[in-house]
């Protein structure tokens, strides 16, 4: 359902935390500070479809539009108002919205436990 909004390859702009769309659309924001840019890359790497494995046993947690990594706050799904708002926006009701936002937390979390060692 997200692939329609949410469109790899998925890249950073403005650092190291904010990451986009390849139409240049907000997808989410890491907010842990503790992991280097290098390794962040390499998750938009797994995203875009690279065959990359982590070396670390990662938990990956999703809950409405909020990621978690171990327990802690990791990464947060963004493009709210661009799917709900009707100025510019694309106006769909919020449940639908939600719906999207969900499927793409939910793409991001599969695809990056599937990297981790079992």
């Amino acid at each position: 359902m997200h692939t329609k909004y949410f469109k790899p390859p998925f890249k950073f702009s403005f650092g190291s935390t904010k990451v986009f769309t390849d139409d240049f659309c907000m997808a989410f924001d890491f907010e842990c500070d503790s992991m280097s840019k290098s390794d962040k890359q390499g998750l938009l790497d797994i995203l875009n479809g690279e065959d990359k494995k982590f070396t670390n046993d990662f938990k990956f947690e999703y809950s409405g539009g909020d990621i978690k990594l171990n327990g802690q706050p990791f990464a947060c799904v963004r493009s709210w108002g661009r799917l709900t708002g009707t100025g510019g926006g694309l106006g769909l009701h919020p449940n639908v919205a939600a719906e999207i936002q969900d499927s793409f937390g939910m793409f991001i979390i599969n695809k990056w436990a599937s990297a981790c060692k079992k």
